[in-house]
């Protein structure tokens, strides 16, 4: 099960606005470094809604390749329409992805029947976890507990989920009462309620960043902190 600090990796890019891969070397080596138990890409903190089609493979090639199995590497694959999902979500696979977060469709919002043949179709599809992204304040789509839980349950695949939906400790809280132990929950928000979500039952974060200087930083709080809370116990980290 997944669990500690994912930091969302930054895309970081050449003044004409391709991507420079040796600074993003550099930045996965500084965030192993520090203390990373898994990678999150293209989340919305990474800009990956800028990548044009043949950016995403090849940056997910030069990070897996770069991490080398040391820890997970969370791939966002959202996306406005249902195949168009499940074909990032393949794709991401193939390309060695540990697990897959997912945004709900945020242009025409589907009902509670819709997210759950969204989110359910794309489990059907990989072989590999799905982390339900609640992210409200950017999707404008709500998730309430009783449709995550649901999910949970019928979505073989469907094993966490990242809530974002202010204030995300009460939320935390009321879908690990429903879940149990067997669902991972992590939080997001940049962090702001870390020990506030653990106290309620999450598992880990995924620190969103306002810079590429803030996520790098995020290890010399985010990693010790995280330790503490999950009460000394070893967890999955590298090296």
């Amino acid at each position: 099960m997944l669990r500690g600090v994912f930091p969302i990796v930054v895309t970081p890019f050449h003044d004409d606005g391709s991507i420079d891969y040796d600074s993003l070397d550099r930045l996965v080596d500084h965030l192993l470094e520090q203390g990373a138990y898994g990678l999150g890409l293209f989340g919305n903190a990474s800009e990956g809604y800028t990548l044009i089609g043949s950016e995403r493979p090849e940056m997910l090639r030069r990070v897996g390749k770069r991490v080398n199995g040391r820890v997970p590497v969370v791939v966002s694959t959202g996306h406005t329409g249902t195949d168009a999902a499940i074909a990032l979500s393949r794709e991401a696979e193939d390309l060695g992805a540990s697990a897959l977060m997912v945004l709900p469709p945020y242009f025409l919002k589907p009902d509670g029947e819709g997210l759950l043949y969204y989110f359910g179709a794309i489990s059907a599809a990989v072989s590999i976890p799905v982390m339900v992204q609640d992210a409200p304040l950017m999707s404008q789509v709500a998730l309430p507990v009783p449709l995550l839980a649901r999910m949970a349950r019928e979505c073989s695949n469907v094993t966490s989920a990242k809530i974002e939906a202010p204030p995300t400790a009460p939320k935390i809280g009321a879908l690990k009462a429903v879940t149990g132990n067997g669902f991972a929950i992590f939080g997001g928000l940049n962090g702001q309620f870390l020990i506030e979500e653990f106290e309620r039952g999450a598992v880990g974060t995924m620190r969103r960043a306002t810079s590429p200087r803030s996520t790098c930083a995020f290890g010399r709080a985010f990693a010790p902190a995280t330790e503490l809370l999950h009460g000394g116990t070893s967890a999955p980290r590298c090296p």
